[in-house]
């Protein structure tokens, strides 16, 4: 038994290490993945991202919603789309976001960024899941382009 353990462990940690991920979470589709270097960063490519380390991200930490990793936040990656680039443009109101004429509904358990209208400002992004309950812009704002760690292809599931 510890043998076959031991087999598994080194098999997922050999697996990790060449890029390859499984997500468990309905933010994008459940199943492997694989995360590579970006070659170019554009609207609605999936990107593997360590969240920054904010008071919500935290709170998301107590609540089981992340796991720990090895991200500065204490927390894991996690596979979300980017929905802006710098120089795009987006409003918020009392019940989400819009970008690039989408809306995305903010349904989650965390404070809402402030009502306004906003420019993504260089070195930045927005990284929004089409998850009404996604932990993701709706509620951290722009993410700092230097936290996307590759570019996520769904494999198998």
């Amino acid at each position: 038994m510890q043998v076959l353990i031991g087999t598994a462990f080194t098999l997922i940690l050999s697996l990790s290490a060449l890029g390859f991920r499984i997500n468990t979470t309905a933010s994008e589709p459940i199943g492997l993945w694989h995360v590579q270097p970006i070659n170019s960063l554009e609207s609605g490519t999936v990107v593997e991202v360590c969240l920054p380390d904010t008071s919500t991200i935290q709170q998301a930490k107590r609540l089981g919603i992340l796991t720990s990793g090895f991200c500065a936040s204490g927390t894991g990656t996690v596979l979300k789309t980017v929905a802006g680039l710098p120089g795009d443009r987006y409003t918020v109101n009392a019940h989400g976001l819009q970008i690039k004429n989408r809306f995305y509904l903010a349904q989650g358990p965390f404070d809402k960024l402030v009502s306004g209208q906003y420019t993504i400002q260089p070195g930045q992004v927005m990284l929004l899941n089409s998850h009404p309950h996604s932990l993701d812009s709706r509620y951290l704002g722009s993410v700092p382009i230097s936290a996307i760690q590759g570019e996520a292809t769904h494999l198998w599931w």
